[in-house]
């Protein structure tokens, strides 16, 4: 079995003023008159930026001492310490919508989860995690009180992350 690589992307405080000065604040009639994002939609322009991740390695005991009732891992986490604006790529979408998305991928993982941190969304935005081809997807992800969020993990070695945003 191959362990599923999680990745901890960190956000700052900038993602909401990029968000809030992509092209100046959604009023709330605008808002309240947005049709849903197409969220993991296989027609977004591939030109999300890439942030590849060390190599996923196979399970291995977690103890070097191994015995009988030895934990497995079965997961790895990869730590990126970079607000999400400046490893993803802005796009200006139809009907009111920006999104703010990038690939990630771990060569050998046999799923990706993300965390995100210092997470702090406006009002009516988005998160999901998606498989490149938009097959299967996570979220939508509205509401982070602690300002954390964790997707569940989707299978293969590739995901994009967007977060979708009014203009």
């Amino acid at each position: 079995m191959k362990p599923i690589a999680r990745l901890v992307l960190s956000l700052a405080v900038i993602f909401v003023a990029a968000c809030q000065t992509l092209d100046g604040p959604a009023t709330p009639a605008a808002v309240a008159s947005l049709p849903p994002p197409p969220a993991c939609s296989a027609s977004l322009p591939g030109d999300a930026l890439r942030l590849t991740l060390p190599r996923t390695e196979t399970p291995r005991l977690a103890s070097a001492a191994a015995g009988p009732g030895s934990s497995l891992d079965i997961a790895q986490v990869h730590t990126v310490n970079r607000a999400l604006p400046e490893v993803g790529v802005w796009q200006k979408r139809e009907q009111g919508w920006s999104v703010l998305a990038l690939q990630i991928g771990s060569e050998g993982a046999r799923g990706l989860a993300v965390r995100l941190r210092d997470l702090q969304l406006p009002t009516q935005s988005e998160a999901w995690l998606c498989a490149p081809d938009g097959s299967k997807r996570a979220g939508p992800f509205r509401d982070t009180p602690s300002g954390e969020l964790w997707t569940p993990g989707l299978p293969g070695a590739q995901v994009r992350l967007e977060i979708w945003v009014p203009s």
